[in-house]
C-alpha cells in the first residue's frame, strides 16, 4: 500500500480531532475530483512499518483526544 499524505492532527476531514492518512489507489475516478495524484495504487510513498508505528504512537498519545484515524 502506498500513501500520499499522513497528517499527526486533523480538525478538517471529520468530526473532530484526529490523525489522517491519505492512501493511493481511488477506483472512483469522480468527475471534478481534486485528488488525481492519488488515483494511481503505486503513486506516493511506501507504507512502511515506520511509518505504521508512528500512527499508532499518535494515536496513543493522551495529550490530544484524537476519534481516530
Amino acid at each position: 500500500m502506498n500513501y500520499h499524505k499522513y497528517q499527526q492532527v486533523d480538525v478538517v476531514n471529520g468530526e473532530g480531532t484526529r490523525c489522517t492518512l491519505f492512501v493511493a489507489g481511488c477506483e472512483h475516478n469522480c468527475r471534478g475530483c481534486y485528488n488525481k495524484s492519488t488515483l494511481n495504487p503505486n503513486s506516493g510513498h511506501p507504507f512502511t512499518k515506520e511509518m505504521e508505528d508512528q500512527i499508532i504512537a499518535d494515536l496513543k498519545d493522551t495529550r490530544i483526544k484524537r476519534r481516530g484515524l
